[in-house]
């Protein structure tokens, strides 16, 4: 009974050796390191210093891969600022007399500025846009499979128990 499991699990071992390279075969790694990082800007009322220069609502910020930017908030109209939100993350308890020190930056960003705004605005943060595995493949195959395995798989100790059964009522 066993050798019959184990040869089924070494058939469907090496039937998934087989179909994975198949099913990679348009799969790209990159390792490529970036020699600039984004910083998408939702600001709503005001701009952002980085380092000297200022951006508004909308504008893209490009920053040396791994290097330091400071950041500075400008209120329109002499508004407070009331929330600073990085990736989603309220970062506003940590600024320092208006100023972010953003260092180490390996990745895109979004970053979010409110200030203190009339009733009735909306001051809930864009939801951000996570990344993309690449993985467009159909994992129902894989499902259907692991299904059809579980089910030989049960199937022969049915019958092996059944057999045994039978055998045992003979002697």
């Amino acid at each position: 009974m066993f050798k019959k499991i184990a040869v089924v699990l070494l058939a469907l071992w090496l039937l998934l050796c087989a179909a994975l390279p198949v099913l990679a075969a348009d799969t790209r790694i990159d390792t490529e390191t970036p020699n600039w990082v984004s910083v998408a800007l939702t600001i709503d009322g005001g701009k952002v210093r980085v380092n000297g220069s200022e951006y508004g609502n909308g504008e893209v910020v490009m920053i040396p891969y791994g290097s330091a930017a400071t950041l500075e908030f400008i209120s329109n109209n002499g508004k407070a600022l009331k929330t600073v939100l990085l990736d989603g993350v309220d970062i506003t308890a940590l600024l320092a007399d208006g100023r972010y020190e953003l260092s180490g930056l390996i990745y895109n960003a979004a970053l979010t500025v409110r200030f203190n705004a009339e009733s009735g605005t909306n001051t809930r943060p864009p939801n951000g846009n996570a990344p993309g595995t690449g993985d467009d493949s159909n994992m129902m195959l894989w499902v259907l499979l692991g299904f059809a395995s579980l089910t030989v798989l049960s199937g022969m100790i049915i019958a092996d128990r059944k057999k045994k059964k039978g055998q045992t009522t003979n002697k």
